[in-house]
């Protein structure tokens, strides 16, 4: 997990603005370089990674969020360079 100043990166597959409140917390899931990221308190990010959201045309429940990975971070900051 990356970690930055007691914040973890997490990502939202699809790639979609979403708000999330955990604990009394709101995270804007925002949309840069086609990656949907936020930053959240690294207590917040093992209830972030259990939301879980229902799918279309009738699917069961789906895990959206996970992690976000080095190239996602430098990609969803700068583009990737």
């Amino acid at each position: 997990m990356i970690v930055k100043d007691g914040l973890a990166a997490i990502k939202r597959i699809p790639p979609r603005v979403k708000i999330v409140r955990v604990n009394g917390t709101d995270y804007l899931f925002r949309i840069q370089h086609n990656i949907s990221m936020c930053w959240v308190k690294e207590e917040d990010a093992p209830s972030v990674l259990a939301i879980r959201e229902k799918g279309c045309c009738g699917g069961g429940m789906h895990s959206v969020f996970t992690e976000a990975l080095d190239h996602d971070v430098r990609r969803w900051h700068n583009g990737g360079r």
